[in-house]
């Protein structure tokens, strides 16, 4: 029984062409976007507290961000927001102006040097860039840092000029959220 299957196949594979299936590293997707978040003007205002925003400045043509599809072509060059998660409690100045889509990121932020969104190939080489600029500690920033997402308050300074790259965990809004190419070639 082994032979005559073993003959077949063989006899199969010579009348067929070889098919050759690569999965290959995810390169730069023309076209695709990845999330940007910017500064927005806070209902509370504190010295060293900043509001994070995917509805902040500078708006992308008049609009908000896009955490399920991203925003911005992942060739532009902006700064990541970083974060450190130093479990601070929220100051008593935002007590009551917070809510689940405003909250309070326990921490720092700071804005990384420029980077291409594809040079972001995955979190945990985002996180590297913010560890390499800032220390230990830091990571990028993502959309739920403040509890429900959306916007949070963080301590720092932060200028309105730019747009910054935010992950987002639950969605494909990141610049390295494309899936991998799978080709096919038959010789």
């Amino acid at each position: 029984m082994q032979s005559i299957l073993l003959s077949v196949l063989l006899a199969w594979s010579a009348v067929m062409p070889t098919v050759k299936l690569a999965v290959e590293a995810p390169a730069p997707v023309p076209g695709k976007k990845g999330m940007t978040w910017g500064v927005s003007e806070p209902p509370v205002r504190q010295s060293g507290i900043v509001l994070v925003s995917c509805h902040g400045q500078p708006r992308i043509g008049g609009a908000s961000c896009d955490a399920y599809q991203g925003d911005t072509a992942c060739s532009a060059a902006l700064p990541v927001l970083c974060v450190a998660d130093d479990r601070w409690p929220l100051p008593p100045a935002l007590k009551g102006a917070t809510n689940l889509h405003r909250g309070w990121a326990h921490g720092r932020v700071a804005l990384s040097q420029p980077v291409r969104g594809d040079a972001l190939t995955s979190s945990s080489q985002a996180d590297a860039q913010c560890v390499a600029e800032f220390g230990a500690g830091w990571r990028m920033a993502e959309h739920h840092d403040g509890g429900g997402g959306w916007s949070y308050y963080a301590a720092g300074s932060l200028g309105t000029a730019t747009r910054f790259w935010v992950a987002i965990d639950d969605a494909t809004g990141n610049c390295w959220s494309s899936t991998p190419s799978y080709r096919a070639s038959i010789d």
